[in-house]
């Protein structure tokens, strides 16, 4: 497994490796390399006990692209959505983008009070 990581590592550095955009969807601040990187190393992840693991949601531009472009991995993300985003909209947002992308092995966890979503496997 670390053999494999660094040879993602170096993909991903020499330019070789490249993310699976979603750009018609997704936007936000993390770049290329950072994509490609997340969806490769999870790609490496191979028994039902493994998943990824995202502190940080912000509009979900990692955590989404990642478990799209690795539906048979587990994706949680964790965020309270208290930062970066003064007009509230970043929850929504993120449950609309999983929406766009048909994205079924993303699950959000936060503590804001709005209630438990029933369409997902959303815990806020």
């Amino acid at each position: 497994m670390l053999e494999d990581a660094i040879r993602v590592i170096q993909g991903v550095e020499e330019g070789v490796i490249l993310p699976r955009t979603f750009q018609n969807v997704l936007s936000g601040y993390s770049g290329n390399k950072i994509i490609a990187l997340l969806q490769s190393l999870t790609g490496l992840l191979t028994t039902q006990a493994d998943c990824y693991l995202e502190i940080g949601v912000f509009q979900g531009l990692t955590l989404l692209s990642n478990a799209a472009a690795n539906p048979s991995v587990l994706c949680f993300g964790i965020d309270n959505f208290s930062q970066f985003d003064a007009a509230s909209n970043n929850l929504s947002l993120v449950l609309e983008r999983r929406r766009q992308l048909n994205v079924e092995n993303a699950e959000l966890s936060c503590s804001r009070e709005v209630g438990r979503e029933t369409g997902g496997d959303v815990f806020c």
